[in-house]
């Protein structure tokens, strides 16, 4: 399994930002075909100022049907709304693409 993982800052409107993610952001990316687990956590305790306050994970099955689906029309939909989400942030999020790794 590949993943998406995005690592959001404390937003500057906790309501506001908590409301678009879940109303808008979110259902754009459970829209994505192929889309497996997608989860959101919100960070109970940070040792630090600059630490994610939300992590967001999805994955997919392999990188193809990664790149399939974000450099697809939908994939293209949820990009255009980042800035968006931005807006209640103040920074950008931090995302990751990795493999899960087993020896």
């Amino acid at each position: 399994m590949v993943k998406v993982t995005v690592l959001l800052p404390m937003p500057q409107d906790l309501e506001g930002f908590a409301r678009y993610y879940d109303e808008v952001h979110l259902p754009l990316v459970r829209e994505l075909p192929n889309v497996k687990r997608v989860s959101v956590q919100r960070v109970l305790d940070r040792q630090s100022a600059s630490a994610p306050y939300w992590i967001a994970e999805f994955g997919f099955d392999s990188g193809d049907l990664m790149r399939q689906a974000l450099e697809g029309p939908e994939g293209q939909r949820l990009y255009a709304d980042v800035p968006n989400l931005v807006r209640f942030l103040g920074s950008e999020p931090q995302v990751l693409f990795s493999e899960e790794w087993h020896r």
